[in-house]
């Protein structure tokens, strides 16, 4: 299965875990371990008003994925545009 298929498949599940427990447990604040940052995830959180705390970031991923050479600056554009409206790049 490509790369981009699981990361979709992580997200969704992501997703749906979080809305599973913002609906049975009453949280004040989300503590997530990552982020990608997605503008339909952070507005969700934003509307059930639940304040979200992650420990890391897509953004911060990319940054040091390039500083290490594991993803080079041409790419950027790419990554970015996948974070801005990953539904495009789906099956």
């Amino acid at each position: 299965m490509p790369l981009q298929y699981m990361m979709l498949l992580w997200m969704l599940e992501i997703l749906i875990v979080s809305q599973v427990f913002l609906r049975v447990y009453r949280f004040q604040t989300v503590l997530d371990i990552f982020s990608y940052q997605l503008d339909n995830g952070t507005q969700a959180f934003k509307e059930a008003g639940f304040p979200l705390q992650t420990l890391s970031n897509y953004g911060a991923l990319i940054e040091v994925a390039i500083e290490k050479g594991i993803v080079k600056p041409d790419d950027l554009s790419l990554l970015q545009s996948w974070r801005e409206n990953p539904e495009s790049f789906g099956v």
